[in-house]
């Protein structure tokens, strides 16, 4: 069981109120992370598809479009899974600032805990970037291999 201190009023007001304002800025932190890792890679794959549709042949790029989509699939999943960590790493700040309005000794544990989701979600966002390239590299090299053919 945590041991409650006292804390002053003022003090008290100014933690729960940095705790709202974090999860709002949070909220649109990971609002905006969504829409350019996830929105990113799904457009990538949509257009592609949709050129791929286009085509009435079976050239290189009807055959191989495949290969860049699934590059565009994995980004999103990560994309999916940094902004989930992001989110959580946000709340975990949030309640350790409320903890704190509180006087609960919680406030190092909630921090612990937001600093690995942080870190997790920085991961996800490296990979989900690295797979946007990728992706964007083979979607090229096949698209050259349609103008060969």
């Amino acid at each position: 069981m945590s041991q409650e201190k006292p804390v002053d009023e003022s003090y008290r007001r100014f933690a729960e109120e940095r705790s709202h304002r974090d999860s709002a800025s949070a909220l649109e932190y990971t609002k905006l992370l969504i829409q350019l890792l996830v929105g990113g890679n799904g457009l990538a794959s949509s257009a592609l598809l949709t050129l791929a549709g286009a085509l009435k042949d079976q050239s290189a790029l009807t055959a191989y479009v495949g290969i860049p989509c699934a590059g565009y699939l994995v980004g999103v999943t990560f994309g999916v899974l940094a902004a989930f960590d992001y989110a959580n790493a946000q709340r975990m700040h949030a309640n350790a600032w409320l903890s704190t309005s509180r006087g609960e000794d919680k406030a190092n544990d909630y921090q612990k805990r937001a600093r690995s989701f942080q870190l997790r979600g920085k991961r996800w966002t490296v990979i989900s970037l690295i797979s946007f390239i990728v992706g964007s590299v083979l979607a090229i090299l096949v698209l050259l291999l349609s103008l060969k053919k």
